[in-house]
């Protein structure tokens, strides 16, 4: 038998900077015996949410587990809310970012869409623009 470190519905954020949060959303073991994961996640890179392969063997070495569905009705639920919002284009002012997708997901409620990613963006354009504006004061 094979070995799977996550299950359907498992939310998993891969390491790095900034660190990425992905959906599982079925497992496969072809007829190599290769194990892959089927994900719903939204990157930068592509621009907007929607599934895609990955290797188990580079997601499990470089991710963990976030939260797992709590019962197969909630996996339900978590998988649905995936296919609903395939396609929607990546934005961190819009709260259309992976993590923030990824906690939408979670729970299905709108007040859980947030990311300390949208936190930090709005902080360094808070900070830029009033530097923008120090500097142009002491110029004038």
């Amino acid at each position: 038998m094979f070995y799977f470190k996550y299950q359907s519905a498992d939310w998993v954020r891969q390491y790095g900077l900034p660190q990425h949060h992905l959906r599982i959303i079925s497992l496969y073991v072809d007829v190599n015996g290769q194990r892959w994961y089927w994900i719903f996640d939204t990157t930068l890179n592509r621009k907007y949410a929607d599934y895609r392969w990955i290797g188990a063997s580079e997601l499990e070495a470089g991710s963990e587990l976030v939260l797992p569905a709590d019962n197969d009705m909630h996996a339900w639920y978590i998988l649905q809310r995936c296919e609903r919002l395939r396609c929607v284009k990546y934005s961190i002012p819009q709260k259309l970012d992976c993590e923030s997708l990824q906690r939408f997901i979670q729970t299905g409620r709108e007040d859980d869409r947030w990311s300390p990613q949208v936190v930090w963006t709005g902080l360094l354009a808070s900070v830029a623009v009033t530097c923008g504006i120090i500097a142009y004061s002491r110029n004038n």
